[in-house]
């Protein structure tokens, strides 16, 4: 489940026996949505480009994530209604699931959430064997207070020797109410010599981040530290690192 924050694979569930393999496809990968007001409704679209039908259910779990992404999860019902709940999409066909919040509108503190949009095995035609692929799609959807902004500050960052090449360690704090992204930031990294002069500089651009890294959530009032799988240069005794945030675009 790491991972699944971390970079939100989406692909392979299982593998049963029949004729023909289903191809879908699953977007938005993240939503942010508020408590009340119009951010608490959004949809998940569902395509089916295969000419076969394609029978879908969404299910939805809470994750916690600890301060090194590591993720657990915990099935819920009562907190989204979702429309439909499960559709047979059409070959070719598109279908949109309706997702509204209907837990505490009043919420004090953000929760992420992960929709699982999985396929459903199809019964087989008699006499008939193969290999059917069922696909589980994830989208992850986090949840803060209407009036709450993230506030991601660096409380900590290091130099680390990953596989022989040099890396930079960042400790991430959220003191705010709502859930924050690392891949909704600019990250800046200079190294420094024993006098505190700069002699290199690299900056990271959300979109750079968001392919490399991933999501990257850090949780409402919680500390999340992260390795950037970044190649950095020789040089510079200490490592200071600069962070803004512009949001999830």
């Amino acid at each position: 489940m790491k991972n699944l924050i971390n970079k939100i694979f989406l692909g392979l569930l299982a593998v049963f026996a029949t004729t023909q393999a289903i191809a879908m496809g699953v977007a938005p990968v993240v939503i942010d949505m508020k408590s009340n007001g119009r951010g608490a409704r959004s949809e998940i679209t569902a395509s089916n480009t295969s000419a076969s039908p394609l029978p879908i259910v969404v299910s939805v779990s809470e994750a916690t994530i600890s301060s090194t992404g590591e993720v657990t999860t915990t099935p819920v019902e009562d907190q989204f209604m979702i429309y439909p709940a499960q559709a047979i999409v059409g070959a070719g066909g598109v279908q949109r699931f309706r997702v509204q919040w209907i837990g505490d509108p009043d919420m004090q503190r953000g929760r992420t959430f992960i929709f699982s949009v999985a396929q459903q095995p199809v019964a087989l035609t008699p006499g008939t064997s193969g290999i059917q692929i069922l696909y589980n799609f994830e989208t992850v959807v986090s949840v803060s207070p209407a009036s709450a902004q993230p506030n991601l500050t660096i409380s900590n960052s290091d130099f680390q020797t990953v596989g022989g090449k040099r890396r930079a360690t960042l400790t991430l704090s959220n003191p705010s109410a709502a859930v924050g992204y690392l891949s909704g930031s600019r990250v800046t990294l200079q190294g420094k010599d024993a006098n505190g002069r700069v002699v290199w500089s690299k900056t990271f651009e959300p979109n750079e981040i968001m392919q490399n890294i991933g999501v990257g959530i850090v949780s409402p009032g919680a500390t999340r530290q992260f390795t950037l799988p970044f190649d950095l240069p020789e040089g510079g005794e200490t490592l200071n690192a600069n962070i803004r945030y512009y949001g999830r675009q």
